[in-house]
């Protein structure tokens, strides 16, 4: 099966919230459906669990995520 035609599926209990949540950090994208919503993280291309989404509210500026993230740009940058 090519890369392309792969289907991923999403356990939704563990990534659904009833409200919209929000953070400072650059990397967190809140995406709706339904009237639920979903954090994802661009720096690890990744749907972010509800029980880490306070951490992504409140500690954005020590996620090693983020620090990840950070350090990727930087290194685009300087090619």
């Amino acid at each position: 099966m090519s890369k392309e035609n792969k289907i991923k599926t999403v356990f939704e209990p563990i990534y659904m919230l009833s409200y919209k949540p929000s953070s400072e950090c650059e990397f967190f994208s809140v995406l709706e459906s339904n009237g639920n919503y979903y954090v994802r993280c661009r720096a690890i291309d990744s749907l972010i669990t509800k029980s880490k989404v306070n951490k992504c509210e409140n500690y954005w500026k020590d996620c090693p995520y983020r620090k990840l993230g950070l350090k990727s740009q930087r290194g685009f940058k300087e090619l």
